[in-house]
């Protein structure tokens, strides 16, 4: 094998041989030199010791310098139904949602931003609206591009400047064999509440300075959430009795 060839290093993961640039990759690439396999680490650099990233994305570092929220969603939202999954806040990064096609098909993963205005959607009504357009992937959104491919995966470096919103639609009664998703927040040095990662609904104003939500008329709660009797995006309309 040719000096420089990359090579079967089965010691790595199949995500980190993966061309597509998963944000939360060790970092690692197997080359061939002098006739043998080596891996070289995020430092380009094999000898003294293989350096990787780690869940922080920093090359070496021993994970100190974030918080890490990772786990596996397998809620169903039934036929022709959607159901939220997480909800990423604001200053995310790194951040990775992918699942086992093969044994999941006819699920879409879907986003949409904190006033549930749809950025990537697979379904509406009786049609189906996903975006096979290749220009258009990835989708620049809350100040960085997301790469997705709705029956597998939905990833991003970030960080991002507004939450997301992450859904999953199920076109057909199916079990769910779980979606796997995990994510990255900066620490500040400060305890959790004084970094402000929540979000207000239906057009609410945040007060960083209080991370609160500022609500309006006909809005409640925390997250100002519509009042009993109103809908709409901005909680002005009465539901119909």
């Amino acid at each position: 094998m040719p000096h420089g060839t990359p090579c079967d290093a089965k010691v790595i993961k199949y995500m980190d041989l993966m061309s597509s640039p998963w944000p939360r990759k060790k970092g690692l690439t197997p080359i061939c030199l002098e006739g043998y396999c080596r891996i070289f680490g995020c430092d380009d650099a094999f000898l003294g010791g293989t350096k990787e990233f780690d869940e922080c994305g920093v090359c070496g570092g021993d994970g100190s310098t974030c918080d890490v929220i990772q786990g596996t969603f397998t809620g169903i939202p039934g036929e022709g139904n959607r159901t939220l999954m997480i909800e990423i806040p604001k200053g995310a990064y790194n951040i990775q949602i992918w699942f086992n096609y093969w044994i999941m098909e006819n699920n879409f993963i879907e986003m949409y931003d904190k006033d549930d205005v749809p950025v990537i959607v697979s379904h509406v009504g009786s049609s189906w609206v996903w975006n096979t357009d290749k220009s258009k992937n990835p989708v620049n959104f809350a100040n960085t591009y997301w790469h997705y491919k709705y029956i597998e995966y939905l990833y991003t470096t970030g960080p991002i400047s507004e939450p997301a919103i992450i859904k999953l639609y199920q076109k057909n009664a199916l079990e769910n064999k779980g979606i796997h998703y995990a994510y990255s927040l900066p620490k500040t040095g400060a305890d959790c509440d004084s970094r402000c990662n929540i979000y207000c609904f239906n057009g609410a104003a945040l007060d960083e300075s209080t991370c609160t939500c500022q609500c309006k008329e006909h809005q409640t709660g925390s997250y100002c959430k519509c009042e009993t009797g109103y809908t709409g995006k901005d909680c002005t309309e009465k539901k119909s009795e």
